[in-house]
């Protein structure tokens, strides 16, 4: 795969200590077990994957993030945990890269239309 066909590819392996870590878009039964993890939580995503990734992995919510790694990754905690903090803002970055596509393109336009109808419901019920 060339350079720009990573760039544009959601799916793509990355090495971490002679391990190929295959990275992709979260899952459905994944992205249940992230929406409970993050219940709550105070999280800044502004900036390149890497920058965001650096911020996550160093802030008060780290464990959480630690724990989301695990799970977006697929890998156990174990390996997770391990981690040389530079290898995990890479692994983090590649996580955040395969799916931002999926957030922005199909995520945040389903929000915005429930909130939408919600909002034509509300506007056209009684009061």
């Amino acid at each position: 795969m060339d350079e720009l066909e990573l760039l544009f590819s959601q799916d793509h392996t990355i090495d971490i200590d002679g391990v190929a870590i295959d990275v992709g878009p979260v899952r459905l039964g994944e992205l249940a077990r992230l929406a409970k993890l993050f219940k709550g939580a105070d999280i800044d995503v502004e900036g390149t994957p890497t920058e965001i990734a650096t911020k996550l992995l160093t802030s008060g919510e780290a464990d959480r993030i630690i724990a989301a790694l695990s799970v977006a990754s697929r890998q156990d905690m174990d390996f997770i945990e391990a981690l040389e903090l530079d290898d995990a803002v890479r692994l983090l970055a590649a996580v955040i890269e395969s799916n931002a596509d999926m957030i922005k393109k199909k995520l945040m336009p389903a929000i915005s239309r429930l909130t939408a109808a919600l909002s034509a419901g509300a506007s056209a019920s009684p009061a």
